[in-house]
């Protein structure tokens, strides 16, 4: 499947990380959901708004990032949905 920026993903949170989570969200590599990508709010309380390991969560596909430029990234701020297309 071919994602564009701003596009409206579902996923399961499969691995947390000290910087944030992984999620399936049916791409060939695990969607990174980095910490700073969780809330708009105060950075330091952004890992108490980690979805737990299993939940099924809709996200924002932010594009591609490092390692090689194909792992997703995705975001759950308030204020990325607030920018993201709506769902079809």
């Amino acid at each position: 499947m071919m994602l564009t920026v701003g596009q409206r993903v579902r996923g399961r949170v499969v691995r947390h990380e000290a910087y944030g989570a992984f999620v399936d969200i049916g791409e060939s590599e695990l969607a990174a959901l980095l910490l700073d990508a969780l809330i708009d709010d105060d950075p330091r309380r952004a890992r108490d708004s980690l979805p737990a390991i299993g939940d099924e969560i809709e996200a924002v596909f932010l594009g591609y990032g490092p390692p090689r430029g194909t792992q997703p990234r995705i975001s759950i701020r308030p204020s990325d949905f607030a920018r993201a297309e709506p769902e079809a």
